[in-house]
C-alpha cells in the first residue's frame, strides 16, 4: 500500500509546557526571583505547589520594589513581611531545602520581632545546609552575643557597629580571621571576649579594642604547616585579665601592660616539626 502523502499523516500532538518533566520546570523556576516564580506556578493549577520544591529559597526585599513603588516605607515593609510569612507557612518543612537567604529592613515594631522569629526558625526545621540573614539593622538592645557551631560571615559594609554589646562568645564558629579582627572592632564597646575552638582560617588576626577589659582563648590546635604560622596581635589598652587554655600560637604580639591577672595552661608535650 502506498504512503500516505505528509499532508494527510496523523500530526503528533503539541508539545506544551505541561508536558515538560517536573525537574525540568523546577529547574527552570530556579532562575527565577522568587515573587516571579511563586506568581509563575499560579498560571496552571498543575504548576500551584511547584515552588514548594525549589532547592533554594532567596526572599530579597530590593526585588519588591516595583511591585510596592506605590506603597509608604511602612506599608512596603508589612506587605513584603507578609509575603514572607504566607509563602511559608504554605510551604511544607518536610520538603528537603539546601539554603535559605533573607534581606530584610527590620524594624523595632512588635509585629515584626514575631516575624523574624518566624523567619530564622523556619530554615532551621527544614535543616539547610546554608542561612543567609541580613536584616540591615543597627541593634541597641542585644547586650551578649553567643554563637556555638555556626559558621559565621561578616558583611563588608564599614557603616555597621554593635555598640550595645558587653559579652561576645564563639564556640566552634567557623569564621574567617579577617572577619573576626573586624566584628571584634566593630563591637565598640564590648568588655568581655571568649574565643573557644575556632575553626577555618590560619589563625591570623588581631584583637584590637579600648573596651575590653577581659580576654579567653582557648582550644586551638594546629593542624598543618600553615596554622604553625599563627599569630595574634593584641591592642588592648584596657585590658585587666587574659586566661590562655591550650590556644597554640606560633606569636603573640601586643602591649599587655594593663593586665593585672593572667592565666596560661599549655600542654608540655606539645612539639612542632
Amino acid at each position: 500500500m502506498a504512503e500516505q502523502p505528509a499532508a494527510k499523516r496523523s500530526a503528533a500532538p503539541p508539545t506544551t509546557l505541561n508536558d515538560l518533566p517536573q525537574s525540568l520546570l523546577i529547574h527552570t523556576l530556579s532562575f527565577l526571583p522568587i515573587l516571579s516564580a511563586i506568581e509563575t506556578c499560579y498560571i496552571s493549577r498543575k504548576w500551584r505547589n511547584l515552588w514548594h520544591s525549589l532547592p533554594s529559597l532567596k526572599f530579597d526585599i530590593t526585588n519588591f520594589e516595583s511591585n510596592f513603588y506605590n506603597s509608604t516605607v511602612p506599608e512596603y515593609h508589612q506587605r513584603f513581611a507578609e509575603f514572607i510569612t504566607q509563602a511559608l507557612l504554605n510551604r511544607p518543612t518536610t520538603i528537603p531545602l539546601r539554603d535559605f537567604g533573607l534581606n530584610f529592613f527590620y524594624s523595632y515594631e512588635h509585629r515584626h520581632r514575631s516575624l523574624v522569629t518566624f523567619f530564622i526558625r523556619y530554615p532551621l526545621d527544614c535543616n539547610v545546609d546554608v542561612v543567609d540573614l541580613d536584616f540591615s539593622v543597627k541593634n541597641r538592645s542585644v547586650k551578649r552575643l553567643s554563637l556555638c557551631r555556626r559558621e559565621l560571615v561578616i558583611p563588608c559594609n564599614d557603616l555597621i557597629r554593635f555598640e550595645s554589646i558587653r559579652v561576645l562568645e564563639f564556640y566552634d564558629v567557623e569564621i574567617a580571621d579577617e572577619s573576626l579582627s573586624e566584628l571584634i572592632m566593630r563591637c565598640q564597646n564590648h568588655e568581655r571576649l571568649s574565643l573557644d575552638d575556632l575553626r577555618a582560617g590560619e589563625r591570623k588576626f588581631r584583637v584590637i579594642s579600648d573596651s575590653l577589659k577581659h580576654l579567653q582563648l582557648s582550644q586551638y590546635f594546629p593542624m598543618n604547616e600553615e596554622e604553625r604560622e599563627s599569630s595574634i596581635e593584641i591592642c588592648t589598652p584596657n585590658l585587666s585579665s587574659i586566661n590562655i587554655c591550650h590556644f597554640y600560637v606560633a606569636n603573640y604580639s601586643g602591649d599587655l601592660s594593663s593586665v593585672v591577672e593572667a592565666r596560661v595552661l599549655l600542654k608540655q608535650n606539645l612539639h612542632y616539626s
